[in-house]
């Protein structure tokens, strides 16, 4: 009777485990079709994008739509860099975005370093204050922010768009503090033996053991900076100053026509940069975000 329950009891708890495995497989699969359909709805547009940059300008409309053209036309790329000044607003781009990480950088991470490490009065109080002011639209306080550049004489300028990027961003630098707090203390003390100060401190111990959140700013900060319309939309005129999203507009003729075969091309090759940073960055991306500390 005993080897016979023992059987039974050895059974069940096989058919048990059977049927959690099952369910755990079911999960997983739901969890992968999800995701590949999430993917997709993400891929789509950019592979529409993609195959519309090669086709004519009436070809984009046809129905049904051919997502792989008979006569590719890749000439629409040539007349990116000849139709438009191309050159000219990727030099201005360019700058906006290496001037933009470097400021947000240094700024976010120096507020940081305050708020984390060193304790006075009202510490907490200000970077709640801060953190406050992610929940304020960039619409609310685009107007006080053109009457003060507009007094400032930066109109027309790259200023409006670099300088402000220079005074800290209220994301990177919680995201900052939140990384720095998990930084052991010891080593601030242990400098501090050795005739280390606060700057020393934070440039040369916690920015080297904050490569990977500082790398996931940076690319956050690339993001924004190479992808904003929205910003030299109000501040920029001159088409000297434009930048590339800004600039791609010039597709559009007198009479509102749009050669929307230039620009997806244009559109294309603005996301190139994009997609490659991503790729060759996405490791030390993930780092950033999980905010671990340090091991």
């Amino acid at each position: 009777m005993s080897a016979n329950a023992t059987n039974m009891s050895s059974v069940g708890s096989s058919s048990r485990k059977g049927r959690t495995g099952v369910k755990r497989d079911a999960s997983k699969l739901i969890w992968y079709a999800l995701l590949i359909f999430f993917s997709l709805v993400a891929i789509v547009p950019i592979l529409w994008m993609v195959s519309s940059s090669l086709k004519t300008n009436l070809g984009v409309f046809m129905v049904p739509a051919k997502w792989i053209p008979e006569d590719p036309q890749w000439s629409n790329y040539l007349h990116v860099f000849t139709d438009i000044p191309f050159f000219t607003y990727f030099k201005n781009t360019a700058i906006i975005t290496v001037l933009g990480i470097v400021g947000t950088v240094i700024s976010s991470s120096l507020v940081a370093y305050g708020l984390s490490r060193i304790k006075f009065k009202g510490s907490n109080i200000i970077f709640y204050l801060i953190i406050a002011t992610m929940m304020i639209p960039p619409q609310v306080t685009i107007v006080p922010q053109f009457l003060i550049f507009k007094q400032l004489g930066w109109i027309d300028s790259l200023k409006p768009l670099i300088v402000p990027e220079w005074f800290g961003s209220p994301y990177n630098i919680f995201l900052l503090r939140q990384f720095f707090i998990g930084i052991p203390k010891s080593l601030d003390e242990a400098a501090m033996i050795d005739g280390a100060g606060l700057f020393r401190i934070y440039w040369r111990i916690i920015l080297p053991l904050s490569k990977p959140v500082l790398a996931a700013i940076s690319i956050f900060a690339f993001m924004f900076f190479w992808n904003d319309f929205f910003k030299p939309l109000i501040f920029i005129n001159d088409d000297s100053l434009k930048t590339l999203t800004l600039g791609i507009m010039d597709f559009k003729s007198s009479f509102n026509i749009i050669q929307w075969n230039y620009l997806m091309a244009a559109s294309a090759l603005i996301l190139l940069p994009c997609v490659l940073l991503f790729f060759f960055a996405q490791r030390y991306f993930i780092k950033g975000i999980s905010v671990s500390g340090l091991k």
